[in-house]
């Protein structure tokens, strides 16, 4: 155990490397993300980051995580892959676009993709917007501020500044009835 390092922190890390999918999780990180150590050490041995961060793609593109969660969703997109892509696809849709790491994958990885990247909360379409012009991505994403449901009408959403966008839900439906 180093210095500064809590034994769960040691026994997770023993845990990690002891469950097969995470040294593909972390081969994959490493050739993803330029800071895959520092991702790695704050993932699986739960090693504090310091907000914001920023994550640069082997591609060169820029992500900046501003809490936990981000590292969380930043880890399923790039190194777990929870989300898959088909080779052949022209167009992707990324309903929730969150801060763009998924919209950023599929850029990335799709040769002449177009992508309309959906978020309903300004303050992380905001994000959004920022993270697509910073990468020069303006060419195939198209950041829409919008939410989607399957009824017609308007919905509220609980849209508190200081909470997780991955948290916020509706929380009065005014759909239209036909």
């Amino acid at each position: 155990m180093t210095k500064g390092q809590h034994p769960s922190q040691v026994a997770r890390l023993v845990q990690a490397f002891t469950k097969t999918h995470r040294a593909f999780e972390l081969v994959r990180c490493a050739r993803s993300l330029q800071q895959w150590k520092q991702l790695s050490w704050a993932y699986i041995a739960s090693k504090k980051l310091a907000f914001p961060f920023q994550v640069t793609t082997r591609a060169g593109h820029v992500l900046t995580l501003e809490d936990w969660s981000e590292v969380t969703t930043l880890w399923h997109i790039y190194c777990s892959r929870e989300y898959r892509l088909p080779s052949t696809a022209k167009m992707v849709v990324d309903l929730g676009a969150n801060f763009g790491s998924f919209t950023l994958l599929a850029a990335e990885r799709l040769a002449g993709v177009r992508i309309i990247a959906v978020e309903p909360f300004p303050s992380t379409f905001d994000r959004l917007t920022a993270m697509v012009e910073q990468n020069s991505l303006a060419q195939i994403v198209t950041p829409v501020m919008a939410a989607i449901d399957s009824s017609d009408g308007s919905a509220q959403m609980n849209a508190q500044e200081d909470g997780h966008s991955y948290a916020r839900r509706i929380v009065q439906n005014t759909s239209e009835q036909s």
